[in-house]
């Protein structure tokens, strides 16, 4: 039985959080999302330190976080692309969801208004 690529391909969210103005909402809120938005620590463990090493999208595929929120936990760690990530053996922040849509429905409003 073959099964059909699409089928394999995992859900990107809505699209808005991939455009360039909702990235800069994003960084200009990243203290507030620092200070709240942290869902929890994760720590890694030596097999994902390995495997992971400079494809931090793929660490946190395996860690579940949805695919819209990779930017912001990409950036709530302190890096700027997938690759910075060396797989150091340290725990990686993940982004609470409800703090990031509501940073997108905000920015949706305030478009709405223009």
């Amino acid at each position: 039985m073959t099964m059909k690529v699409l089928k394999l391909q995992r859900p990107k969210g809505n699209a808005y959080y991939y455009t360039r103005a909702m990235r800069r909402v994003i960084e200009n809120h990243m203290s507030i999302i620092r200070e709240r938005g942290v869902d929890r620590v994760e720590p890694i463990n030596g097999r994902q330190y390995d495997k992971y090493q400079g494809d931090f999208y793929g660490l946190l595929i395996e860690l579940n976080v949805p695919a819209e929120m990779h930017w912001a936990t990409l950036r709530l760690n302190g890096l700027h692309s997938p690759i910075d990530w060396v797989g150091i053996e340290s725990p990686v922040m993940l982004v609470k969801v409800n703090v990031i849509s509501d940073l997108l429905d905000r920015h949706l409003s305030t478009l709405a208004r223009l």
